[in-house]
């Protein structure tokens, strides 16, 4: 089992008794510590019976999760509104192949502040670091098994969110509904598109950077939409079912669609995402690099395991097939694997099936490498590959590290 640590401070913000900072990580740097307060600032009194939160990046590049909540009440019964966001170290973060901001949301497993927390021992609750105990990404896609948004609904923001579009603004009556809704759609999504999404309850942070970001913006029926689709922004209303800007369905968010929804061909989804988070973590450039893609995973979508990777064993010719359309969409890194865990088939010169590829030159050099760095490519048991049994795996795990010492702010008892 593979552990990784990924570094957390903290950030909490509350009405108790004066709008301030209760608590600040002793190593967040100043300029940070004031961005995080006048970000809380703005949005502590959109504080609601249920937690909402919010995604973005700091900055100098590091990610936020933020919880804004309603934490008890004031000595005369008044509401007292909190903000905890936890700021999350982006090296430790790569280190975690399936790790996604958005499905800790969904669970909310112990990572922020509950809404009975005690002020006075505030620091005993912020763990300053977090462990997540084994990295298979099927354990996100469980949630697929259990929709909780109208097939309407997850078309609507996953097509905006596929579009790549600089803002969407989505307003509803219940936002934190629409902001799980977002979080749902994050799960369907190229892992390099979901990285971009910023989800904001507010636009107005001095600092935010907004190169190569989708930034998310939620809106209550009350908030005013006035100045929004005039810069081609889309937006999203469903309070009022009347959207603007509303981008046409890709052949990407079709196949989800078709497939999502049936029991039966559910699995063609799960396989997708799987292999994606695998071998397409950086994204594809073209649309026609997405759409090979999904025509590959359309010969081997059978062979592929939860952790991504493909049962090529089983069906080594079936696998090869699959190489063009891999390549054409850019993933080279699982053209390898195919050919290098179906070698000693692949290299021979009688193979029907590697010779018209072999001829290409653009993937002469991959079967070149090959030749080069397999040992006997003539010894098949050389090639032999124990096939990972299909077993359910656990959703990632989290553990807390002790915390680490903050600067508190100083109350009255």
């Amino acid at each position: 089992m593979i552990v990784h640590r990924c570094r957390a401070s903290h950030h909490v913000f509350s009405s108790h008794r004066g709008y301030r900072t209760l608590f600040a990580s002793r190593e967040l740097p100043e300029e940070v510590k004031n961005f995080l307060e006048n970000y809380a600032s703005r949005v502590y009194q959109r504080a609601s019976a249920e937690a909402e939160y919010d995604v973005f990046d700091l900055p100098d590049g590091a990610l936020c999760l933020a919880k804004r909540f309603r934490a008890g009440a004031d000595h005369v019964g008044r509401p007292r509104n909190c903000v905890h966001t936890v700021i999350l170290n982006r090296e430790d973060i790569r280190e975690i192949r399936s790790f996604n901001p958005f499905f800790v949301l969904l669970q909310d497993a112990g990572f922020f502040l509950e809404t009975d927390f005690e002020i006075n021992t505030i620091a005993d609750h912020l763990p300053s670091a977090f462990m997540c105990a084994n990295d298979e990404f099927d354990g996100l896609l469980d949630i697929l098994d259990k929709i909780p948004h109208s097939k309407t609904s997850i078309r609507t923001v996953l097509n905006a969110l596929l579009s790549g579009a600089g803002s969407v603004v989505i307003r509803a009556d219940d936002t934190a509904a629409v902001g799980k809704l977002v979080a749902f759609v994050s799960l369907l999504l190229p892992p390099a598109l979901r990285a971009r999404i910023n989800l904001v309850s507010t636009m107005d942070i001095s600092g935010m950077d907004y190169k190569n970001k989708i930034f998310v913006l939620l809106r209550g029926r009350k908030d005013s939409l006035e100045g929004f689709a005039s810069n081609n922004e889309i937006v999203l209303d469903f309070a009022t079912s009347v959207h603007r800007n509303q981008p046409e369905a890709t052949p990407y968010s079709a196949f989800i669609m078709d497939n999502l929804f049936e029991e039966k061909k559910r699995s063609r989804v799960k396989s997708l995402l799987s292999l994606m988070e695998r071998y397409a973590r950086e994204g594809f450039d073209t649309e026609s690099q997405l759409k090979n893609f999904i025509n590959g995973l359309g010969k081997v979508g059978h062979l592929v395991m939860p952790d991504g990777r493909l049962m090529v064993g089983a069906e080594p010719q079936t696998a090869l097939e699959s190489v063009m359309m891999f390549h054409n969409a850019g993933c080279i890194g699982l053209v390898l694997d195919i050919i290098r865990d179906t070698a000693a088939f692949a290299l021979n010169p009688e193979s029907a099936v590697l010779n018209p590829i072999a001829k290409r030159q653009d993937l002469r050099s991959l079967v070149d490498l090959l030749q080069r760095t397999v040992p006997d490519a003539s010894d098949s048991s050389a090639f032999d590959i124990e096939l990972a049994p299909r077993l359910k795996r656990k959703p990632p795990t989290l553990f807390f590290e002790r915390p680490m010492p903050g600067d508190i702010a100083e109350w009255e008892d």
